[in-house]
C-alpha cells in the first residue's frame, strides 16, 4: 500500500512533510503535535515512487528521465478512465523508477522547466 503524505513550504521557505490539513482557505502540514501553515500553491502529494537515487518524488517536482535534455514536472492527471500521477519512466524495481532523476521543483527551480 502507497504511503500518503504531502508536502509543502512555509511562509519561511522551510519544505515541511506530514499530513495535509485543510483549515478554511489556508493549508497547514501537521507534523506530529505540530501543524505548520504553508503556501497553498506549493502542497504536492508523494507519488509514492523514489528516484534513481532513493528520493522521495512529490507532485511538482522537476525531474530528468533518461538524458539531459528530457525534463518534465510531475503533475497529477484525472481523466479518460486514469487517476494518478504523470510520470513515463520506462524501467522500476519496485517502487524506485530507474531512469528517473528530481533536480528541482517548480517552486523553487521553475526555470529548469524553461530550458
Amino acid at each position: 500500500m502507497r504511503t500518503i503524505k504531502f508536502r509543502g513550504r512555509d511562509f519561511a521557505g522551510m519544505w515541511h512533510i506530514g499530513d495535509l490539513i485543510h483549515n478554511d482557505d489556508d493549508l497547514l502540514i501537521r507534523k506530529g503535535c505540530f501543524s505548520i501553515f504553508i503556501e497553498n500553491e506549493t502542497a504536492g502529494q508523494f507519488t509514492g515512487l523514489l528516484d534513481k537515487n532513493g528520493k522521495e518524488i512529490y507532485e511538482g517536482d522537476i525531474y530528468r528521465y533518461d538524458n539531459p535534455d528530457s525534463i518534465n514536472e510531475v503533475s497529477y492527471c484525472a481523466g479518460g478512465g486514469f487517476a494518478g500521477f504523470d510520470l513515463t519512466p520506462a524501467i522500476h524495481s519496485e517502487n524506485r523508477l530507474l531512469d528517473v532523476e528530481v533536480i528541482g521543483n517548480i517552486h523553487d527551480n521553475p526555470e529548469l522547466l524553461k530550458q
